[in-house]
């Protein structure tokens, strides 16, 4: 379901700064710190970290921790936009960014070229990142993700190209056109015409001050926003309570209804819930037209610890075993595909049937 959204934290009170924003030199990564009240409104792509604070975003509250990193978001200009939603408690600071991360970050993205993380950038980052935090409870640090053939269509930049590149290129904060007097709030009506100081290098950005750096981040448009019903934020209280009463490896979920009725955002929301409890959802997709993790005319088993945040396009993962039934319609050939899920079931049980504690979940 979609609604407008008129803006981060549309009516919220403007006694302190909602926002305030950081780059460092090359412009690749930002800290942006924020109120409680606020969200962001996201369009293109970006890596996304918590400093500080407590957020949701479709669902997934990102954790803290010291082997906790980047998670991508993909969130096209042209489809209901992703908010990235802030939440009262927690309130400490996530441990520096090291070595570890970046393996780890590696692992979950294994897409990403190996340059897209600099540790020397992440160091700095953090440093900005500590200069936020004792004025906004939640604290952010985004990173670009290199353009490639894949993610082109999350790319979002709305610059013309003979003028100087901005910071954070394809990711945007969206801000309604019936919310624009806000926007110069956050920047202090600042000009992004004027020039630069003299003998500055157009390609660093860490003499931008935090008014132009928001000021080149933010950008007025209309747009609609991914809403989560309350009638699905119950089932899946239910679901995610009923699971955690009883022994989880007795129960299923299945998720199945007619086109166009939000099956695949469904199951991204309900997996990302299910990950704040569980380590491991088991993840069994038998949708062979759209299907959501693999191309279209598989059934295959994945193991998902990470968030799925954007499209199906946007996050293709390496099942754990897959079938090719070789059209996007069962019809083709039920009986193959009968047999390739009863395997796929037969798998999910040898793997993790006979660990009556384990945290995985089924989905399909």
């Amino acid at each position: 379901m979609t609604t407008s959204h008129y803006g981060p934290a549309a009516g919220a009170a403007a006694s302190s700064p909602l926002y305030r924003a950081l780059c460092v030199r090359s412009g690749n990564v930002i800290a942006l710190g924020m109120q409680k009240v606020a969200s962001v409104n996201c369009a293109g792509m970006t890596l996304f970290r918590v400093f500080q604070g407590n957020v949701e975003v479709l669902g997934f509250q990102p954790p803290l921790g010291v082997y906790f990193s980047y998670f991508s978001l993909h969130s096209p200009k042209w489809d209901n936009l992703l908010v990235i939603e802030g939440r009262p408690g927690n309130e400490e600071t996530q441990a520096p960014f090291g070595p570890n991360n970046a393996s780890l970050l590696q692992v979950m993205e294994p897409n990403l070229p190996p340059e897209a993380v600099n540790e020397d950038e992440e160091i700095a980052a953090d440093r900005l990142a500590m200069q936020l935090v004792e004025d906004f409870p939640i604290v952010l640090v985004f990173r670009t993700i290199p353009v490639t053939y894949g993610n082109v269509m999350s790319f979002y930049e709305n610059t013309r190209p003979e003028k100087p590149p901005s910071v954070l290129p394809g990711f945007k904060m969206i801000v309604s056109k019936h919310n624009q007097n806000v926007l110069s709030e956050f920047t202090a009506d600042f000009d992004l015409t004027s020039a630069a100081p003299p003998n500055t290098d157009l390609l660093h950005h860490d003499w931008k001050t935090p008014e132009r750096v928001l000021a080149e981040l933010v950008v007025v448009d209309s747009f609609k926003t991914l809403n989560i019903t309350e009638a699905w934020q119950s089932t899946v209280d239910k679901l995610q309570a009923s699971l955690l009463e009883e022994n989880p490896m007795s129960q299923k979920i299945v998720v199945c209804g007619g086109k166009g009725v939000g099956k695949s955002t469904f199951c991204r929301y309900m997996l990302n819930r299910l990950l704040a409890k569980f380590g491991t959802v088991a993840f069994l997709d038998t949708d062979l037209g759209q299907s959501e993790l693999t191309p279209s005319g598989l059934v295959a088993l994945h193991a998902m610890t990470t968030p799925l945040l954007g499209p199906g396009f946007s996050h293709m993962k390496n099942p754990i075993r897959s079938f090719f039934c070789g059209n996007t319609n069962p019809g083709n050939d039920p009986l193959y595909y009968m047999k390739a899920v009863k395997s796929l079931l037969r798998l999910y049980k040898v793997k993790w049937g006979n660990q009556n504690n384990d945290n995985a979940r089924d989905e399909s």
